[in-house]
C-alpha cells in the first residue's frame, strides 16, 4: 500500500484504522512509517518502538538504516543495549541526521556471560570521525554506560567534538564526580547542595520509567540548559527506538552529569513537517476510483 492511498481515504477514516492497529499491539515500524508519510501532522507526537535481538542476529545495522530514512521533521532518540560496540557501528550512527539523544549501554548481560567495555581508543576515534565529518548536528544528549575503566575527563575530551552536545551522563566510576573530571567548557551539573533535583528525577535506567520517557525528559532538560533555543523549537515530534541485545544486571551506580552552554553555536532549526512530502516535487499520484478499499481489506493488508 502507498501513502497516497491513505491520503485519499482521509485522516478521519484512517485514524480509526490507525487506532485499531495500535489497540491490538500490532503496529510495526514499517506500518507506522507508512501512516507517518501519509499524515505527518496527525500522527502521534511521540512514538516508541523496541527491537529485541536476543539471538544476537546483528540487527543493529538494519535499525540504523531505518532511522536514517526518517524525514527531518522528527527527532530520533536511540538507546542501544548491546554486548559490544565496534568503531564501525559507532561511526554508522553519524548517518542518522535526526539523532538528538543517544544512550549507549554496553557490557554485562543479565547472566554475566559477557562483560565488554569500550576502550579509550574507540571513543577517541569516534570523536575524531564526528569532528571530520561534521555529523551529529542535532545530538544534544549522550548517555554512556560502557567505559567503566576510563576517566570521565578522557571521555568528555573525546566527545567534545560533537557540535550540539550539551548534556552528557557518564556511568562507571565508583568515585563521586569532581571538578577535575571536567574538560574545557564542560562542568558538573550540581547545585551548591551537591544534588541536582532536576536530573535526580530523571535518573537513567530506573524501573519506574521507560527508556523512551527518560530520553524525552533528558532532551527537554538539554533545551532548558540552552539559552539560544527559540520557544517554537521546544515543541517537537520524536521517535524513540530501543535496540536490546541483553538485559543488564544493573547500571553502574548513578551517572555523573556534565553540561556545557553552546553560546556561539545556535541550534539549527528543524525542518518543518510537510503535510505531504510528495507535493514538494509536484508528482503526487492520483488514486483512481477502482482502488477503493474498505476497512476490512485495509486491516488485512497489515496482517
Amino acid at each position: 500500500m502507498e501513502p497516497e492511498t491513505l491520503q485519499w481515504l482521509g485522516w478521519p477514516y484512517v485514524s480509526r484504522l490507525y487506532d485499531r492497529i495500535k489497540s491490538t499491539d500490532t503496529l510495526t515500524f514499517r506500518t507506522w512509517s507508512l501512516f507517518r508519510k501519509a499524515f505527518p501532522k496527525d500522527i502521534d507526537r511521540h512514538s516508541t518502538f523496541r527491537v529485541l535481538d536476543w539471538e544476537s542476529e546483528n540487527l543493529l545495522p538494519s535499525v540504523i538504516d531505518r532511522l536514517v530514512k526518517l524525514d527531518l521533521g522528527m527527532l530520533t532518540f536511540l538507546c542501544i543495549q548491546t554486548f559490544n560496540l565496534t568503531i564501525d557501528q559507532l561511526i554508522a550512527l553519524a548517518k542518522i541526521n535526526t539523532l538528538a539523544v543517544l544512550a549507549l549501554e554496553v557490557g554485562r548481560d543479565s547472566l554475566a556471560f559477557w562483560d565488554g567495555t569500550m576502550s579509550i581508543h574507540t571513543i577517541r576515534n569516534w570523536g575524531r570521525s564526528v569532528s571530520e565529518s561534521g555529523a551529529f548536528k542535532e545530538l544534544r544528549v549522550l548517555v554512556v554506560d560502557g567505559c567503566n575503566s576510563l576517566p570521565r575527563r578522557s571521555v568528555l575530551k573525546s566527545i567534545s567534538s560533537f557540535p550540539s552536545l550539551n548534556l552528557a551522563g557518564i556511568f562507571g566510576s565508583d568515585d563521586p564526580p569532581k571538578a577535575e573530571d571536567c574538560w574545557e567548557d564542560w562542568h558538573l551539573r550540581f547545585p551548591p547542595n551537591g544534588r541536582d533535583e532536576t536530573l535526580q528525577h530523571s535518573v537513567w535506567g530506573t524501573s519506574d520509567t521507560s527508556r523512551a520517557f527518560d530520553m524525552r525528559r533528558l532532551y527537554d532538560i538539554s533545551l532548558e540548559i540552552s539559552k539560544n533555543v527559540p520557544t517554537g523549537d521546544r515543541t517537537y515530534q520524536s521517535l524513540s527506538m530501543q535496540y536490546t541485545q541483553h538485559n543488564k544486571t544493573g547500571l553502574a551506580g548513578e551517572p555523573a552529569w556534565f553540561i556545557r552552554e553552546l553560546k556561539d553555536q545556535p541550534v539549527r532549526p528543524m525542518k518543518r513537517v510537510q503535510e505531504d512530502k510528495s507535493r514538494l516535487d509536484g508528482k503526487r499520484r492520483k488514486v483512481r476510483d477502482d482502488k477503493k478499499v474498505d476497512m476490512g481489506s485495509l486491516l488485512g493488508s497489515f496482517t
